[in-house]
């Protein structure tokens, strides 16, 4: 297990996805790999936050589709309405996320 794991490692370094460990898997230590904490807890929550973010621009797209295409009908018009409404809630969440998040660090440094 532990020779995929670096086998693995160094298959993202020859696809320059990580640094260099040296030629030595005894010098691939995590920290080495992903940086200092701080950094890793950045990383991570901007990637999760942008994937939330995109998912959020998709949910506009789609209620926004729902309600221009309504023509009258009401109750199409309605789930339009509300599906734009959550994903902005969502988009809100996501930024006082991201403020929290960075409030945190560096309450921690």
């Amino acid at each position: 297990m532990k020779s995929i794991f670096f086998e693995l490692i160094h298959k993202a370094k020859a696809l320059q996805l990580l640094p260099s460990c040296k030629n030595d898997p005894a010098n691939c230590k995590l920290e080495n790999i992903f940086g200092d904490p701080d950094s890793l807890v950045n990383n991570a929550t901007n990637i999760a936050l942008g994937l939330a973010g995109g998912i959020a621009v998709i949910f506009i797209l789609i209620g926004a589709f729902y309600y221009f295409t309504a023509y009258g009908n009401e109750e199409k018009a309605t789930k339009g309405k509300t599906t734009v409404m959550w994903a902005l809630i969502g988009v809100a969440l996501i930024v006082l996320s991201k403020l929290i998040v960075s409030i945190m660090i560096n309450l921690i440094q």
